[in-house]
């Protein structure tokens, strides 16, 4: 057997292999007994047609799976002859048999790509650190406050304020000569919830309806009405009939809900604290618990970008577009949780598509990079390394499990390489951390 290697890219090698008769006829005689054995012609019992009426009707089939099976035989000899990292086949192509003179085919095949390591120890890590401050707790006391609000019917005199429920009509125009209604320009879909409503209610707070109206709305009371509210829509607005336009709303305010605060006390008994200062404790412990995490994993996204900017080389397309599938699936998962239609997504195909394109070849280069990196320095992960890891997974499920029960499953379901891997992965990203400036 010959073998003629050629370099297609950096991580596609063509290989022309070339066999001589005494390297393939076996299996091709071998495919050709086959359908002696089993062809069913008229008039001959099966196992006795003449060979010459069996070559005559089912030559083709014959040449092609004779094709076949022998470069399954021959293609593992070729990658082992040449010493190829193998990543996948790509593509088998010009294949071709002829029985007693030769075989000869084309295989494009993935590799591994080869690429100079980047610098990883004693590397600068910018990653802004985030502490937590007095007034940090204040707002998450008084956020948790909020969440344990209850809402009662307004009073005539009472006016509207933030955390407040509001049932108000409004309608809008565009700010240009012709005061253009926007349920003119605006799908039916969309008109109910920009362009013209009455009773509408939201609560009043940041980021529940149009920010200029919402700011209109605080300190008005029921019955009243504004006109001439200026609004600007931003430009990445997702109705495009309206990006970077301005507009002119006019609203009427037809109830009230008040929010009703607990005072101390009460939110300490509810969230069964021993008293308020108990309470504020710990939130703050929880706030500087979520901060020590916000910091490691500042670091790590850190680390990341400076291997990924200091090595950029190609990698296999079929890794890449692995990654790619998983990552349009998480997309489309979180997409929909958020409210995202499926008419939305095929409007903006293309930007997506390229998003998580570039993100998978980054993700792939990142795996071969961490992986190099952990040879080099003989990082592993053992079994116990994996079950440690799993603790908080195991303390996040609903049903009461162990790290080591689900570190079963993991390994009965066939993801054991892939679990060690992810660890190996984050330890290495651990000890440049470790070993930064």
């Amino acid at each position: 057997m010959t073998i003629e290697k050629k370099n297609v890219s950096p991580c596609v090698v063509a290989l022309t292999i070339k066999a001589e008769p005494a390297e393939f006829q076996a299996e091709y005689d071998k495919v050709e007994k086959e359908y002696l054995k089993n062809a069913s012609i008229p008039g001959f019992r099966k196992g006795k047609t003449p060979l010459s009426l069996i070559r005559s009707k089912f030559g083709k089939d014959i040449n092609n799976d004779a094709a076949a099976a022998i470069f399954r035989t021959l293609y593992p000899e070729a990658v082992k002859q040449e010493k190829l990292d193998v990543v996948a086949l790509s593509g088998v192509s010009e294949i071709r048999v002829v029985p007693g003179q030769e075989f000869v085919c084309v295989a494009n095949v993935e590799v591994v790509p080869e690429f100079k390591l980047p610098k990883y120890k004693k590397i600068a890590i910018k990653a802004e650190e985030t502490s937590v401050t007095d007034e940090d707790v204040k707002k998450h006391v008084e956020n948790v406050r909020a969440s344990y609000a209850k809402y009662e019917d307004g009073k005539p005199e009472d006016v509207l304020e933030t955390g407040d429920f509001a049932s108000f009509d409004f309608s809008g125009t565009l700010d240009d000569k012709a005061k253009t209604p926007i349920k003119d320009i605006v799908d039916e879909k969309m008109a109910g919830a920009i362009a013209e409503r009455t009773g509408f209610w939201t609560l009043l707070e940041e980021g529940r309806f149009i920010p200029e109206v919402c700011e209109a709305l605080a300190g008005m009371k029921a019955g009243e009405t504004k006109e001439g509210i200026k609004v600007k829509f931003p430009k990445d607005n997702p109705c495009e009939a309206l990006a970077g336009k301005k507009a002119l709303y006019t609203v009427t305010v037809k109830e009230i809900r008040k929010r009703i605060l607990m005072d101390d006390e009460a939110l300490s008994k509810a969230l069964k604290d021993e008293s308020f200062d108990a309470t504020v404790k710990r939130i703050r412990a929880d706030l500087e618990k979520n901060a020590v995490e916000q910091n490691k994993i500042a670091k790590q996204n850190a680390v990341v970008e400076a291997l990924l900017s200091k090595s950029d080389f190609e990698v296999p397309m079929s890794q890449v577009l692995s990654e790619s599938e998983k990552g349009v699936r998480e997309y489309i998962q979180r997409a929909r949780y958020m409210g995202m239609q499926d008419s939305d997504f095929e409007a903006r195909r293309e930007e997506i598509m390229s998003s998580i394109m570039d993100h998978s070849k980054k993700q792939v280069r990142l795996t071969y990079i961490l992986d190099a990196i952990a040879k080099e320095e003989k990082i592993v992960a053992t079994d116990e390394d994996i079950i440690a890891r799993l603790g908080d997974v195991a303390a996040s499920q609903p049903k009461p499990t162990t790290a080591e029960e689900i570190f079963e499953n993991i390994k009965a379901n066939g993801n054991l390489d892939g679990a060690r891997a992810q660890v190996v992965g984050e330890k290495v990203i651990e000890f440049i951390i470790e070993n930064a400036k």
